[in-house]
């Protein structure tokens, strides 16, 4: 028994047919289910350019590359669910990616190399800060209440 067998990380034999997946589902699977980095995390999003946090949709989800596997439900309660939180913590932080209700009003992360074209597509005159501003969530020591709040 492996030690990610142990941990209850069992690599999935059949990989999803979503490319996006199955490119670093594959190598955390052959990397004995190590855990994506931040850096890695970044380097994806600078090659797709727009990834969704957890949600499905038309572009790749992180948690689901993450996890190696789509997510069922909830991905808190996936195995990888603390990995999950901390690389997309980390890419919130960066200064590489605009975090945004772009894809159904899901959380999604934009590459700074696409800024510009976000900025034309929404058709309206912006200050320079304007089309970057965001919100920071806090939640609630002791209850479940999330709140966001504008970054200035």
């Amino acid at each position: 028994m492996r030690c990610s067998e142990r941990r209850g990380h069992i690599p999935v034999d059949n990989p999803t047919p979503r490319l996006a997946i199955a490119e670093l589902g594959a190598l955390n699977r052959r990397k004995n289910n190590v855990t994506m980095t931040s850096r890695q995390a970044l380097a994806y999003i600078r090659k797709h350019g727009v990834v969704l946090e957890a949600a499905t949709g038309p572009v790749p989800s992180i948690a689901e590359v993450i996890a190696g596997e789509p997510v069922r439900g909830s991905w808190w309660s996936h195995p990888k669910s603390h990995e999950i939180f901390a690389v997309t913590r980390a890419i919130r932080d960066s200064d590489e990616v605009l975090v945004c209700r772009l894809i159904k009003g899901k959380v999604t992360f934009v590459h700074r190399r696409l800024w510009p074209a976000l900025v034309r597509a929404s058709g309206e005159p912006v200050s320079i800060r304007s089309p970057f501003a965001g919100a920071r969530g806090t939640h609630e020591v002791g209850t479940s209440r999330h709140q966001r709040s504008p970054v200035p």
